[in-house]
């Protein structure tokens, strides 16, 4: 079981893609006295879409690995060889390097903590690794 991040009504504070290596990082603010491990975050409730908003994309498969590090609040997912080839696909069709996040209501869900919906979280794509 990995660690767990103490967290009350948690936010994305930013987002970061890296295009080369498939890897969704995510950073999270306000922490409380709850907790959240690596199996309690949905990763099927995040979206990532271009700017505009013509274009999007939900993971379809399971990811190879999601951890958590208490000590920097952030959650890292591993998307599957699947998932990465579509999100390089969607940067293409758009022309664009950019990606926005979009978490529906519950994406970290464990009992004692659900995540509200958040939607329009700007994601720093690594440009030099996009195909």
């Amino acid at each position: 079981m990995g660690q767990k991040i103490p967290v009350i009504e948690s936010v994305i504070k930013s987002a970061a893609y890296d295009a080369g290596t498939g890897i969704l990082t995510i950073e999270i603010q306000n922490i409380g006295t709850n907790s959240f491990a690596a199996e309690d975050v949905v990763v099927e409730k995040l979206s990532l879409s271009t700017p505009d908003g013509n274009n999007s994309y939900k993971p379809e498969d399971d990811p190879q690995g999601i951890s958590v590090a208490a000590e920097s609040f952030t959650i890292t997912i591993t998307l599957s060889d699947a998932d990465k080839n579509k999100i390089a696909e969607l940067l293409e069709e758009a022309s664009s390097t950019n990606l926005t996040l979009s978490a529906k209501k519950e994406w970290i869900d464990n009992g004692d903590l659900t995540a509200d919906k958040q939607d329009n979280i700007s994601v720093t794509v690594r440009e030099t690794l996009i195909k």
